[in-house]
């Protein structure tokens, strides 16, 4: 947060921010406070200065992240900049994964979404429990993979680890699954990244999401594979999301939840 920076700014002649602009920005709970502004990091708002614009660094090349995973969000937040590194091209994926990334699209399904009792965080529990078998797997189909299942919304995130939890299915994967909301994963990798999207309405509303910025750091926890579900009816109401799923569309990535369904 730019107050935090400034203290010690003051006390040196240069300084030298490192950082991802595109990523989660400070978490501010006072209005006041966002209204002056303090929803931007230091980082951003000296990078937007005209003062700094010779003295901005891109590291380009990234050393996590099978380049189709990294292809949306290098076109979206990096301006098609970011570049993989050699070694990680030639990695092969398990026979199970039908692709490094796969967005499935539960639209017409009936995943609707509900308010969690007692609070206003948004569930969707026959999403929770379709993306837990897509889990399943995974995490059947790579004995190496460990897993990272994220939710934008805590409500989610509880409710998948609940049927989890409760199921002797998934018992012995235990050790190998992790839950966690967006802000918790940001800093951490797994081999593999399932989000649930949560949101489904006839509404089109999707709320938190449309902070763009925690679908990015989301997105990029994956090194081998990526895997998002979400209603595309509700979603598409949204340029981005929209953007995205014709992205996974024109680059095979695209299905549709009706090709688990209809043969189970």
């Amino acid at each position: 947060m730019l107050p935090g920076a400034l203290i010690p700014m003051q006390l040196s002649s240069r300084y030298v921010l490192a950082g991802d602009p595109h990523q989660l920005p400070p978490v501010i709970k006072s209005r006041r406070a966002s209204a002056m502004g303090l929803e931007e990091s230091a980082l951003a708002c000296f990078m937007r200065s005209k003062f700094c614009a010779d003295s901005i660094t891109m590291l380009a090349e990234q050393y996590r992240m099978h380049p189709e995973i990294m292809a949306p969000s290098s076109h979206w937040f990096y301006e098609g900049q970011l570049r993989t590194a050699a070694e990680l091209k030639s990695q092969s994926l398990p026979d199970i994964l039908r692709s490094p990334w796969t967005f499935i699209d539960s639209a017409g399904c009936g995943f609707e979404e509900e308010k969690e009792e007692g609070s206003e965080s948004t569930m969707n529990s026959s999403e929770a429990e379709f993306v837990l078998k897509r889990t399943l797997e995974i995490l059947s189909g790579c004995p190496s993979f460990q897993v990272g299942v994220i939710a934008p919304y805590r409500a989610q995130v509880a409710e998948l680890q609940r049927q989890f939890e409760e199921s002797d299915e998934y018992l012995i994967y235990r050790d190998r699954a992790e839950f966690a909301t967006v802000d918790a994963f940001q800093g951490q990798e797994r081999d593999a990244i399932v989000i649930s999207l949560t949101r489904s309405n006839a509404e089109g509303e999707i709320g938190f999401l449309k902070e763009y910025r925690r679908t990015n750091v989301a997105m990029t926890r994956a090194k081998h594979h990526l895997l998002m579900v979400g209603d595309g009816a509700t979603l598409g109401s949204d340029d981005f999301y929209r953007q995205l799923m014709e992205r996974a569309e024109t680059s095979g990535a695209y299905h549709s939840a009706w090709e688990w369904l209809y043969t189970s």
